[in-house]
């Protein structure tokens, strides 16, 4: 006859693999694994093996003990992760933390590790780790962050994510030269209204793509508006430069796209040395290209006045 005990057990491990979830044990005086339960669900071995493997490890210290175990288990990027969480829990609080961990198949798969330090009747500081398989869930929300980043479109930048990226750059590489360049399609919503919508996006890819052959792979490219492009040049030799590269874009207009562009630019740090003053300057002298064009001027990529700020 099968005690209440065992029939407690054995709807736990039902419901532990119904929910992909490993529950441990582990003694913090020593930082050893007294317990698994499940474990297959994540390490791929049985709980027995896990066990096993865990009391074979031989270290002089706790230190040297974690290192061990997160060589056996864990992605080597997360083991700063582990070690911060174990800090907290010797400080007595419980803490939930993120990590990928190694399956026997020798992948990662990312898990949810919450812990909870408890005093065993004996006396001695314990915690009780359960480990949830996350991976479906942060291959959704990074497909999320990638629709967040991405122009659907053109497959380039979100202004947003584009800034972010821009003022990185700069911050870490400040002794070097950078250009920008603000594009925008000449006339784009009068073409949208004779062609229609669908043609008109199908432009905007098509220039994109032109902007990606072009420039360098280290290069940002952003979508900055509706008919608007932003990109900064990393690390140019000077001015003519990005004049050179302007210049090229701009010859790569497409008769049978029956659409022209103009080009502003900056340059950092001759110009400015903060995104928005870059911007700015971009986008005045884009201005000053397009009354040039709409005067009869030969267009040329106009560049901003250094130091000029003012609108």
């Amino acid at each position: 006859m099968v005690s209440t005990a065992e029939q407690a057990a054995q709807r736990l491990s039902v419901a532990l693999r119904a929910t992909h979830t490993c529950l441990f044990e582990l003694e913090l005086q020593g930082f050893t694994y007294t317990h698994v339960c499940n474990c297959r669900e994540i390490f791929g071995l049985e709980d027995t093996q896990l066990l096993t493997l865990l009391r074979q490890i031989r270290a002089a210290d706790p230190a040297a003990y974690h290192k061990e175990v997160a060589r056996l288990l864990l992605h080597p990027s997360d083991y700063e992760s582990m070690i911060s969480a174990g800090r907290e829990l010797q400080s007595g609080y419980a803490t939930t933390v993120q990590l990928r961990l190694r399956h026997a198949d020798g992948t990662f798969r990312w898990c949810k590790v919450a812990l909870t330090p408890v005093q065993a009747p004996d006396g001695t500081l314990r915690a009780i780790g359960v480990i949830s398989d996350i991976q479906d869930f942060r291959e959704r929300a990074e497909k999320l962050a990638e629709e967040v980043r991405i122009d659907a479109f053109t497959g380039l930048y979100h202004k947003i994510h584009f800034e972010k990226m821009a003022e990185a750059v700069l911050r870490n590489h400040p002794e070097e030269r950078h250009g920008l360049l603000l594009l925008d399609l000449d006339n784009f919503e009068e073409f949208n209204r004779t062609y229609g919508k669908l043609r008109g996006d199908g432009v905007l890819r098509t220039v994109a793509a032109q902007l990606r052959s072009a420039l360098q792979p280290e290069d940002l490219i952003g979508r900055f508006g509706g008919d608007e492009f932003i990109v900064l040049m990393r690390s140019v030799p000077d001015r003519a430069a990005v004049q050179a590269m302007a210049e090229r874009i701009l010859s790569s207009d497409d008769n049978a796209l029956k659409v022209t562009k103009s080009i502003g630019i900056s340059l950092y740090p001759d110009d400015a040395g903060k995104l928005s003053d870059l911007m700015h300057l971009a986008e005045l002298a884009l201005h000053a290209s397009k009354q040039a064009k709409y005067a009869q001027t030969p267009a040329r990529p106009t560049a901003a006045p250094a130091g000029d700020l003012t609108f």
